[in-house]
């Protein structure tokens, strides 16, 4: 709906709020091509509206999520191959070699304990990536529900 407010100005309702604005000062979101939307539901340093914003903000942290469920699986792995390994430096250390044939002439065997240290430095860096994928989550989410607030409090 549009009113004349002046000869040269023309007055637009907001479709979200139902308030007034002059049609200079609206805008259409280029993401999802509604609009005109007053200022106020224009994301700070965006061009999208704040439901696109906060759409693209939750399939960011859903994918975040999915990645680390992936990182959290990948850090199990890790810690089965550091078992795995463990186990085999205790029997060579125990002299079980001498039973099993296929151990006695594996070249892993001569090289466990190096083999070993490999998951835990791989351990120590994917948990660093955990560490940060958390944060990263927190901080969209801290976003996410300011904007929350933001739209509650207007």
């Amino acid at each position: 709906m549009a009113l004349k407010d002046t000869d040269q100005e023309v007055l637009l309702r907001c479709p979200l709020c139902n308030s007034f604005f002059k049609k200079t000062e609206g805008f259409t979101c280029p993401r999802c091509r509604q609009g005109p939307f007053c200022k106020v539901h224009r994301f700070a340093g965006r061009r999208e509206c704040t439901s696109c914003v906060c759409d693209m903000k939750q399939r960011e942290v859903s994918d975040l999520y999915r990645q680390e469920k992936s990182v959290r699986d990948f850090l199990k792995l890790l810690q089965f191959i550091f078992l795995l390994f463990a186990i085999l430096f205790i029997a060579t250390r125990a002299g079980v070699l001498e039973f099993v044939d296929f151990l006695k002439e594996n070249p892993v065997v001569g090289y466990v304990a190096y083999f070993g240290i490999l998951p835990v430095a791989g351990y120590v860096l994917f948990y660093v990536i955990l560490y940060n994928l958390r944060n990263r989550i927190r901080e969209i989410e801290t976003e996410m529900r300011a904007m929350e607030f933001k739209r509650m409090v207007r």
